[in-house]
C-alpha cells in the first residue's frame, strides 16, 4: 500500500478523486439544506481564518498537509489493507464508513463518507496510499484557499471563486473518468473475493465487533456534543 502507484494510474484517479470530492461537497449541501426543512440545523466545529502569509501556511500544513497523511496511511494503508482480503469492494465501503464517523458531525459525516469511497478506490485502483495523499492534500487545500478568499475578499468574489473551484474539480473528475477508460476499460472494476462469507454476512461481523460498537457510540455523542456547542 506504501509504494510507489502504478504507472498511468496518477492521473486519472487522482482527477477522478478531485472530481468526487466535489460532487461529496455539493450533497452534503443538499443534504445539509433538507435537514434544515426538517428543524435541523447542522452544525460542525469553527476555527478562525488564518491571517497574514505565516498563518496561511501554517494552516495548509495542519489542514492539508498532516490529515493528508496521518489520515490516509491509518485510513487506506492499515485498515483497508486490514480488510482487503474480504474483498476490494468490501475494503472501500467500510474504510469509507470508518473515515466518515472520525468526523463526528452532520455536516461532514456524508461529504466524509462519499471522498473516502473516492480515496479508497483510488488507492486500489493505483497500488499505492500515496495517490490517495494526494487527492486529500488537493482537497483540503482548495478548502483553506477558500476560507482565507471570504476573508480577504468580497462576498461576491469569494462566492465566485469558491463556486469555480467547485466546478473545476467536477471537470477535472470527468476529464479523469475519460483518460482511464481509454487507457483501461475495466478501469473501474474490482477485483472479487474469495471469502466463503456474503457481503452481508461480512457487515455484520464488522459491525458487531466491540471495537466498532464501542466507535459508534463515541461518535454518537462527539455528534451531540458537536450541535450542543456550535
Amino acid at each position: 500500500q506504501f509504494k510507489r502507484p502504478k504507472h498511468k494510474t496518477v492521473l486519472p484517479y487522482t482527477l477522478i478523486g478531485v472530481g468526487v470530492c466535489s460532487l461529496g461537497e455539493i450533497l452534503t449541501n443538499w443534504f445539509v439544506t433538507a435537514l434544515s426543512y426538517i428543524g435541523i440545523d447542522p452544525a460542525m466545529p469553527t476555527f478562525d481564518s488564518p491571517e497574514g502569509a505565516s498563518g496561511v501556511a501554517l494552516t495548509l500544513v495542519a489542514i492539508a498537509v498532516l490529515p493528508a497523511l496521518l489520515e490516509e496511511f491509518a485510513l487506506r494503508g492499515v485498515v483497508m489493507g486490514l480488510l482487503r482480503p474480504f474483498g476490494d469492494g468490501f475494503a472501500i465501503l467500510l474504510s469509507a464508513i470508518v473515515f466518515a464517523l472520525m468526523h463526528g458531525n452532520l455536516v461532514q459525516i456524508p461529504f466524509a463518507f462519499v471522498v473516502g469511497l473516492s480515496l479508497a478506490f483510488a488507492a486500489v485502483k493505483s497500488g499505492s496510499v500515496w495517490t490517495a495523499v494526494l487527492i486529500h492534500f488537493i482537497n483540503n487545500a482548495r478548502s483553506v484557499l477558500c476560507d482565507v478568499t471570504q476573508k480577504y475578499l468580497s462576498t461576491n468574489v469569494s462566492d465566485l471563486i469558491y463556486l469555480c473551484s467547485l466546478l473545476l474539480m467536477l471537470f477535472a473528475g470527468i476529464i479523469g473518468v475519460i483518460i482511464a477508460f481509454c487507457r483501461d476499460k475495466e478501469a473501474f472494476s474490482l477485483g472479487k473475493s474469495e471469502n466463503i462469507l456474503t457481503f452481508s454476512e461480512r457487515v455484520r461481523t464488522f459491525f458487531s465487533a466491540p471495537f466498532v460498537i464501542i466507535s459508534l457510540v463515541i461518535t454518537l455523542i462527539q455528534i451531540i456534543v458537536v450541535q450542543v456547542m456550535y
